[in-house]
């Protein structure tokens, strides 16, 4: 998460691919929105930054394992949502794949 807020606030996004699962299995918001913002338009990453440049994690992340020892985590998060105030606290759901975090949904 901090690492989307870097990126947001120094306006780099380089690094943000390497957020999502190698096998792409995550959702289109966080592919789209944060994993390929690089390569998008002026304007997506315009709004990016106005997502995600205050943005800041709210609480405790929770730590789960399913029977089949597939490892996840949620943060909740804020962030600054188009659509209000309202629609701006978030959890961010994670996965562990091969030691590693990646951004699963949100």
């Amino acid at each position: 998460m901090q690492t989307i807020f870097k990126a947001a606030k120094k306006q780099a996004y380089s690094k943000l691919y390497q957020l999502c699962p190698p096998d792409k299995n995550n959702d289109g918001d966080t592919r789209r929105y944060i994993c390929e913002i690089a390569s998008s338009s002026n304007e997506m990453k315009k709004e990016f930054v106005s997502y995600f440049k205050n943005a800041r994690i709210t609480g405790e992340t929770i730590y789960e394992t399913t029977f089949d020892g597939v490892e996840s985590a949620r943060v909740p998060f804020w962030f600054n949502h188009p659509g209000g105030e309202r629609r701006s606290n978030e959890t961010m759901n994670m996965i562990k794949i091969e030691g590693r975090w990646y951004l699963y949904s949100f």
